[in-house]
């Protein structure tokens, strides 16, 4: 059996990456609750463009795309979700979305269709702002360094 020696400077580096990254997870996690809260709270005083505003903005104080995309889909999901779940519990949200479906022409039973889309639609602002946000700050952390 042979041993791999490794020099200390490596593993010194890469367990400080794993530390930053660890830190950099923390605060994403804390950050994208914090936007959910603050979009589920827009949502309820009629600001429906709250989720990108909020998405953009963690895009653009996030370094990488992939964290700040999965905030953006998460702030999105769980913020509408939220509040058509609480639209559910306070009022006849099913009969008013079955309604709006049998005038559309889908069908008088189909309100979930139109939940779903309605879920859709909230998950794609929040991919969107992440995205633009995203976009943003590379483009300014790029234009600063150089």
């Amino acid at each position: 059996m042979t041993r791999i020696k490794y020099s200390h400077a490596y593993i010194d580096s890469y367990s400080s990456q794993r530390a930053l990254r660890t830190k950099q997870m923390r605060r994403i996690v804390i950050l994208t609750l914090i936007g959910m809260i603050l979009s589920l709270v827009t949502l309820r005083t009629g600001l429906w463009y709250g989720t990108w505003v909020i998405s953009a903005m963690l895009g653009f104080v996030t370094v990488y795309r992939r964290d700040a995309l999965l905030s953006g889909l998460l702030i999105g999901a769980c913020s509408w979700g939220g509040q058509l779940a609480f639209d559910a519990i306070t009022g006849p949200l099913m009969k008013a979305a079955n309604t709006i479906t049998d005038i559309m022409g889908i069908g008088s039973a189909a309100g979930f269709i139109l939940l779903a889309i309605t879920v859709v639609w909230g998950i794609f602002l929040g991919l969107f702002g992440a995205w633009f946000g995203s976009s943003i700050g590379q483009q300014f952390r790029t234009s600063r360094s150089s």
